[in-house]
């Protein structure tokens, strides 16, 4: 899209809520922190932890590329990302105890741990969005990937996890009386493999485990790890069967998977003895598989953005499809309520501002972007989350798509 496009009507009401944002709620101006790995020149921390505890509420961490030790937050509203283009690798993190008006946002990182659990969110009543993540544990024997426990409204987009040798990859518990739901777009889900020459160790890990909480899956991929085998000198070779795409575990509340345009498949299992493989299932144990219709939509969009520069946002439905803007607070997802309805959970409410984006052409992708301005006097960020609206007017229909965040900034950070 070309410059003079900053001239259209509804392009330009789009620059003004996000300009204008920072004077008021939920768009409040943020406090930004740089953190580096290292010591460099507009480097406010190098300890990630530090950083965090000294961060005020809402502010907005920004993290310059390095490997950084993890950190632990309780009950306070952040919001981390990549600088762009930027490889942030972080060991393992918490985030614990989120009140209901508070929020914590992840774009853009990677975590690892060589032995325990690489990202924990633990009894969060408050939103938690992970974005354009990757939590690769395939190498480790470490006690897991991603553990989401006791927390009703974590979102995942475009965030690949990878289960440890022989462990599950994504963990989704509620304990008694509590619930743990999780929207999952475009993600990518794979299950540990078995060990090889390792005894008793062959067998591979799941992809998802679900006791007792929720899943909502749209455009993702589910696939159990593949299996090793053990050639043992006294009792003979040993196959690893392949892991389950999704075990459900018996709990008090029901465990449910809702998918839309997802795939569920067991792991590979071993052929290394000879024998024929035993793959492992698609699911496993007492639970419901329910199918959401549709295809999904999404909006995808460059962040973080400083002063000058061009932000991005693409708008991924069907073809002659009117496409809106929601954006608003984050809020706890609206679950089964709206799955069947809008084909996706509502992540967004209010105070809400509804801004007009155009049709979708026949690509099937409506692109939008614009010079952000700036920002305001003593403004050095904000964070914006927004969800696309794709209206069939035909149909007198709208479906919901994949959620996106992105962070402004000052020019000097």
């Amino acid at each position: 899209m070309d410059q003079t496009s900053v001239s259209h009507p509804r392009l330009s009401a789009l620059v003004l809520v996000l300009v204008l944002a920072a004077a008021a709620p939920p768009f409040a101006a943020q406090q930004v922190l740089v953190v580096g790995a290292v010591p460099a020149p507009g480097v406010e921390y190098i300890d990630l932890q530090k950083a965090v505890m000294a961060a005020p509420p809402g502010a907005t961490l920004l993290l310059r590329a390095g490997d950084y030790g993890g950190f632990f937050l309780p009950s306070k509203s952040l919001h981390f990302t990549a600088e762009p283009g930027a490889v942030v690798r972080l060991s393992t993190s918490i985030v614990f105890h989120l009140d209901a008006d508070e929020t914590v946002t992840l774009r853009g990182i990677d975590f690892h741990s060589d032995a325990s659990m690489a990202l924990q969110i633990s009894e969060c009543a408050g939103p938690v969005w992970i974005e354009d993540a990757e939590i690769d544990q395939g190498s480790h024997a470490a006690a897991g990937a991603l553990a989401i426990v006791d927390s009703p409204s974590v979102t995942l987009v475009r965030t690949r996890v990878v289960g440890p040798l022989l462990q599950t990859a994504l963990r989704i518990v509620a304990t008694d009386g509590a619930t743990t739901h999780v929207d999952a777009f475009d993600c990518e889900f794979i299950g540990g493999k078995g060990k090889s020459e390792v005894p008793l160790s062959p067998n591979a890990g799941g992809a998802v485990m679900i006791d007792g909480g929720t899943l909502y899956a749209s455009g993702t991929a589910i696939r159990g790890g593949d299996a090793g085998f053990y050639d043992d000198p006294q009792f003979g070779c040993w196959q690893g069967t392949g892991g389950p795409g999704v075990r459900f575990v018996a709990a008090a509340t029901p465990s449910l998977l809702a998918a839309q345009d997802t795939t569920i498949t067991g792991g590979a299992g071993s052929t290394a003895c000879g024998a024929p493989a035993v793959d492992g299932p698609a699911t496993t144990g007492p639970g419901t598989l329910v199918p959401i219709a549709g295809t999904p939509r999404a909006l995808v969009t460059n962040s973080p953005v400083r002063e000058g520069f061009t932000a991005t946002l693409a708008f991924h439905g069907a073809a002659g499809e009117l496409a809106l803007l929601a954006i608003g607070a984050p809020v706890v997802g609206s679950g089964a309520s709206t799955w069947h309805t809008f084909a996706s959970p509502v992540l967004i409410g209010a105070p809400l501002q509804v801004l007009v984006a155009g049709f979708v052409p026949p690509s099937g992708v409506l692109g939008k972007s614009f010079v952000v301005q700036e920002l305001g006097l003593g403004v050095e960020g904000f964070a914006v989350h927004a969800q696309p609206v794709f209206a069939q007017l035909g149909a007198a229909s709208a479906q919901l798509g994949a959620p996106a965040q992105f962070v402004l900034l000052e020019a000097e950070l």
